[in-house]
């Protein structure tokens, strides 16, 4: 079956739409961090030695992995490996409390805990009240590392047919009324998100710029339909508005999701005029209400669609303002560029908007 029959189906998973495209477009772009890249062939390669070695560990369909970590390619792969056998996957937040992210790992009844040198710090104080095994993100090799933990290169899995009603992930809310809540999210749920995306441009030359971390729904939100529609996904390890700049232009991002203050903060770059954001074909904004202000003044100076998401992480249908700039607010971007200068800070384009 092809990538796009696959996509078409009522329902499929998200790995299975990443094997299609890593056999029809193997050397396609998937991931992008700071200087590393990665093909959707190493993708699927690396998330099949994933999946193996959570089989060769005990864990089957229905048992959860957590991770506490930042953004990095083999997050990703960890995450997408998990879910390709059922595996539920339980992202957390780095910036918790002990307490909280003991409760959290407790509560999902997570067997394995993979963490980064962010979250490593606090490990000590929490391994007393937990028993999951826990392994160091990165690409040492020392026991107890991921490289040592990932099954041997050519490994494949088991094979395991997922069904719609499984687990895709747990979900912890902030926890403002109180202890975090565990929101779980089926296979379903992502697959028909993923439905939901085509009429935002998702598709193989999609480039999604993802300034959010992976452990918070709003990025998996994009980052999944874009590599399960063939497209490229840009990590920042770190959110700041005028690196997001530099990258958007030189990456030539098609989408980014992002809360309101830093569509603020971006907006608010001296610069920002500056900048060839001609390839944009649409923004989302979640997390937080956003102001009205702000809409118009995205809609006014930022080319392509607007949309403001509501409900991403209770529903797989998603309730959503679209607005879109207009073909005057485009040209005024186009003119605003040729009076900083031409043509940005390393393209020269001279398109006009139409």
């Amino acid at each position: 079956m092809t990538a796009d029959e696959l996509l078409n189906l009522p329902f499929a998973t998200i790995a299975d739409a990443i094997a299609a495209h890593a056999k029809e477009r193997p050397r396609a772009t998937a991931l992008v961090l700071n200087d590393q890249r990665m093909d959707f062939a190493t993708l699927n390669e690396r998330m099949d030695r994933v999946s193996a070695a959570l089989q060769r560990d005990g864990l089957v369909a229905g048992s959860v992995v957590a991770v506490c970590a930042q953004s990095s390619l083999d997050y990703a792969v960890l995450l997408l490996g998990a879910t390709r056998v059922g595996v539920v996957f339980a992202p957390l937040v780095t910036g918790a409390t002990q307490e909280t992210l003991a409760a959290m790992i407790a509560d999902a009844d997570a067997k394995l805990l993979f963490v980064d040198s962010s979250s490593a710090d606090w490990l000590p104080g929490v391994v007393p009240s937990i028993s999951t095994r826990w392994i160091r993100m990165g690409r040492s090799q020392q026991a107890g590392s991921f490289e040592d933990w990932l099954a041997p290169p050519g490994t494949r899995p088991d094979p395991v047919t997922v069904r719609p009603e499984w687990a895709f992930n747990i979900i912890y809310s902030s926890g403002t009324t109180g202890v975090p809540k565990g929101i779980v999210q089926s296979h379903a749920l992502r697959w028909g998100s993923l439905r939901q995306t085509r009429d935002r441009g998702f598709g193989p030359d999609m480039v999604t710029l993802a300034s959010t971390p992976l452990y918070s729904n709003t990025t998996l939100t994009s980052t999944l339909p874009t590599l399960a529609r063939g497209g490229r996904v840009v990590l920042m390890d770190k959110f700041d508005a005028p690196v997001f700049l530099d990258l958007a232009q030189r990456e030539r991002a098609t989408y980014a999701i992002m809360v309101p203050v830093q569509f603020q903060r971006i907006l608010a770059c001296p610069d920002f005029d500056d900048y060839d954001l001609s390839s944009f074909r649409a923004k989302s904004c979640a997390g937080a209400p956003c102001p009205i202000e702000l809409k118009r003044e995205i809609l006014a100076r930022w080319p392509g669609q607007f949309f403001d998401v509501y409900g991403m992480t209770e529903s797989a249908r998603q309730a959503s303002y679209r607005g879109q700039a207009t073909a005057r607010a485009r040209n005024a971007h186009y003119r605003r560029r040729q009076q900083a200068g031409g043509g940005g800070k390393e393209r020269r384009d001279r398109r006009a908007f139409l």
